[in-house]
């Protein structure tokens, strides 16, 4: 049996905000290098406005797997690199057989937007946080509980920290 190892990846602002009209309401372009360099290769979770917000380009050198309620079907190609689901855990299932017929070990990151992280959240393994420390107006958030991870690294970067979390193991 596949363990498959779920992660978020998102920069949000001290006042939890990670979007505004569907983009980021800040441009830090080595947290964007961070970005590529830590999804290059895997699979990358988003919904379909996040999607949209790419102008309905995959990510390159990435599968990319859009959650849309507005797809009828699931596994539905948007592109070679792309597929759709309405149900996420089709979705699951799917990255399940990818990984258990190629042999994958490849962490496989949730990108976004807010309810696709909502969504994700309760199984994820791991926070990545780009950490902004000022106060941006927007629509979009993004807050977790604490209490639930360990933060075990905070690297301090210009004009951003990326904080490193990992899901608690509950004690029997």
């Amino acid at each position: 049996m596949t363990n498959l190892n779920y992660n978020i990846i998102v920069a949000r602002s001290k006042n939890n905000i990670i979007g505004n009209q569907r983009k980021i309401p800040w441009h830090i372009k080595e947290d964007l290098q961070h970005f590529k360099k830590t999804t290059i290769d895997c699979p990358v979770i988003m919904g379909r406005k996040t999607w949209d917000s790419l102008c309905k380009k995959p990510l390159p050198n990435r599968l990319n797997i859009v959650l849309s309620k507005s797809y009828t079907n699931n596994g539905i190609m948007l592109d070679n690199k792309t597929f759709g689901f309405n149900d996420y855990l089709k979705a699951n299932l799917f990255i399940k057989d990818l990984y258990e017929f190629f042999i994958y070990n490849l962490p496989i990151y949730v990108i976004g937007g807010e309810q696709i992280y909502n969504l994700y959240l309760p199984i994820v393994d791991n926070i990545i946080l780009s950490a902004i420390p000022e106060d941006f107006e927007g629509d979009s958030y993004f807050k977790f509980d604490k209490d639930k991870f360990d933060l075990y690294s905070n690297v301090k970067k210009e004009g951003y920290n990326i904080e490193y979390w990992s899901r608690k193991i509950l004690e029997k």
